[in-house]
């Protein structure tokens, strides 16, 4: 029953990375990773406020550069500590859904840094700029 549910489960990531992602600037992996690590719903969310692969590459930005690096810097030492918690103690649905969350929130960090530097990741998007 579990690996029907992780079927469906990845299922569904897939196609909302491959029908959603694939069309914006976010690329098929980001929208496939924040999926699986922050759940369909907040894949869905993250990639539907991602731009539209045809609209102008981002700007660098200086304060994505800084929310990026302090929610990495944050949920690295989250991370650390639920290490101690994954080790000593039985293991639950919960503390496995907040380690998840937390590596989803570190790569949100990631993709925040990136995009804080002008960065598109779709490596197949043209901007309108770019048609001839």
């Amino acid at each position: 029953m579990q690996a029907i549910a992780l079927v469906i489960f990845f299922g569904f990531c897939f196609l909302i990375a491959y029908f959603l992602g694939r069309k914006r600037q976010i690329g098929f992996g980001w929208a496939f990773f924040f999926c699986v690590f922050l759940s369909p719903i907040g894949g869905f969310i993250t990639t539907m406020l991602s731009r539209k692969y045809y609209e102008k590459n981002p700007e660098p930005s200086k304060s994505k550069l800084n929310w990026g690096s302090g929610i990495i810097a944050f949920c690295t030492l989250s991370l650390l500590g639920q290490f101690g918690r994954l080790s000593s103690e039985q293991l639950d649905s919960g503390k496995l859904n907040t380690f998840f969350l937390t590596i989803g929130l570190i790569g949100l960090g990631f993709y925040l840094r990136e995009l804080g530097k002008g960065k598109n990741f779709n490596s197949n998007a043209i901007t309108k700029y770019d048609r001839s």
